[in-house]
């Protein structure tokens, strides 16, 4: 008979003692840290010679990773673990959901575990603040890079600033502090002017292909970053069109260099009813410097004003402090343009709706921030669909990770973060020079498959192939990450997923499990 371990996350209002029995040789509550946990449960696997666990808790899924983990550390077998989730249950509802795990569980077979070698180097696609960061953070930790820019030089558009106020940091000098420190780097190969082509393979083992100016070259790494940054665009939809009198905000830098005489300048926000960290914090910067170098009178138009946490908080007030207006507007602003001024006419509601009618010499509009980069991760199949919150830079495909902008809008200390976060993924995943995975989760019986594809259509992961040797379909266990799909869906039933068969979800099913 099979011996379990019962794992309580705090809070899940179950009595310990209720479950012990005949199969549950131990049950205990889980400790918050880590270390912890995973000293806890040696302690329990070689003093109980456990065959797998029950976590049972509010919002089990925060901490499986972290007790597979422990469960891993601990010589036993992780996907032996059996989730119970006891949201919205009462006293009923959740024996009835522990009773369904334990008969789940006993259809549960042990493991086949499968190591095999990895390229210990990461492909960087993006020389920004991102790239650059992830560059410096993989090689503190001793692993190869590579680096593949479109542009002449690297930086992106951090380059092309003057300034990152309100963070202390000089763009241009932290460039040059990290192309120091990766150039001369014989473990750093820089490809610059180029613009990648192709990539294949699985995590652990891929190969993009680069075209570069003295023609194409392939590189292999175990891991992928996407470091695409973004992609400014005029909003068309707000029937303005550019023009010597109304511009950009990514214009700004450019003209506050130099010393121009516009009397009064005018911002408009939130084109789009949502409005940006990012747009409100380049504007309150260009007002900052309009004031300081051009004295000009100046206007900020907007609809939600995002000035969460303390830099953006302490440039709203500054700029108040220093004469700069702020109006609020529901409806989108009349804007007129008439030889030397531009005229914007709009309601204010926090003034009882009063007309505003102003006359401006500079109109400067917010555009549209966008991931860069679309195209070519549509081409490979890449997306970030999981929860940006607790697993900000992972995509769908095991290797390959997303930092930056072209995943989301964010400022300098946000790029510089995810490079770091990315790092750290990456290390843990290549660090040691061979990737443990799971042999046989997911098996396709090659007698039965009808060689549809369905599965290498609908996997989200990538992991679904095709071999040509057998005709069939093969699933990639390295990459798979055993979301059941393809054996969901496979018309032939030829895909056997070893942790969900037929007879332990039925039995669940017939305990009122869900």
């Amino acid at each position: 008979m099979a011996r379990w371990g019962a794992f309580i996350c705090d809070g899940a209002g179950v009595d310990a003692a209720s479950l012990a029995g005949e199969e549950v040789v131990v049950t205990t509550t889980l400790p918050s840290q880590p270390g912890d946990l995973a000293c806890k449960l040696v302690g329990i696997g070689t003093r109980y010679n456990l065959d797998g666990g029950i976590l049972i808790g509010v919002v089990p899924e925060l901490v499986e990773d972290l007790l597979k983990d422990s469960l891993r550390q601990a010589g036993l077998d992780p996907f032996r673990l059996v989730l119970v989730d006891l949201r919205g249950r009462d006293a009923e509802g959740k024996d009835r959901e522990i009773k369904a795990a334990f008969a789940r569980a006993r259809h549960l077979e042990p493991a086949a575990w499968a190591k095999s070698e990895v390229e210990q180097r990461a492909l960087i696609i993006g020389g920004g603040a991102a790239g650059l960061q992830t560059a410096l953070s993989l090689r503190q930790l001793g692993l190869p890079v590579l680096i593949v820019e479109g542009e002449q030089n690297l930086g992106g558009r951090l380059g092309r600033l003057d300034g990152l106020f309100p963070y202390d940091e000089d763009p241009k000098g932290w460039i040059q502090s990290a192309l120091e420190a990766l150039q001369d780097d014989p473990e750093v190969e820089i490809l610059t002017a180029s613009n990648p082509l192709a990539l294949e393979g699985q995590v652990g083992d891929f190969t993009l292909t680069v075209q570069t100016p003295g023609g194409p070259v392939t590189r292999r790494g175990g891991a992928v970053v996407l470091a695409l940054g973004s992609e400014v665009r005029w909003p068309a939809e707000s029937g303005l069109e550019p023009g010597p009198r109304v511009v950009g905000l990514s214009r700004l830098d450019e003209l506050t260099r130099f010393r121009l005489h516009h009397k009064k300048v005018a911002f408009l926000l939130d084109l789009d009813e949502l409005g940006s960290r990012v747009g409100t914090l380049s504007a309150l910067r260009g007002a900052l410097r309009i004031k300081d170098n051009w004295g000009s009178e100046v206007h900020i138009l907007c609809r939600h004003l995002k000035v969460d946490g303390k830099p953006l908080e302490s440039m709203y007030r500054k700029a108040r402090d220093m004469g700069v207006v702020f109006f609020k507007y529901e409806e989108f602003p009349k804007v007129t343009e008439t030889g030397e001024k531009v005229f914007l006419q709009f309601q204010d509601p926090d003034l009882e709706y009063v007309v505003v009618d102003e006359a401006y010499d500079l109109l400067v509009v917010e555009e549209e921030i966008l991931p860069a980069g679309e195209v070519l991760t549509e081409a490979w199949g890449i997306s970030q669909p999981a929860n940006v919150r607790l697993y900000p830079v992972e995509t769908n495909r095991k290797g390959i990770y997303m930092v930056g902008c072209c995943r989301d809008e964010m400022d300098f200390p946000g790029a510089i973060q995810d490079g770091t976060v990315a790092a750290g993924e990456i290390y843990e995943l290549l660090g040691q020079g061979a990737l443990v995975y799971e042999e046989d989760m997911v098996k396709v019986q090659t007698e039965k498959c009808v060689f549809c594809l369905t599965c290498v259509r609908i996997c989200p992961h990538g992991a679904a192939e095709i071999d040509l040797v057998q005709e069939a379909a093969f699933i990639n266990p390295a990459a798979c990450q055993a979301c059941g799909m393809c054996a969901a869906d496979c018309p032939a039933q030829a895909i056997v997923y070893k942790a969900y068969d037929n007879t332990g979800i039925m039995a669940q099913l017939e305990l009122g499990g869900r």
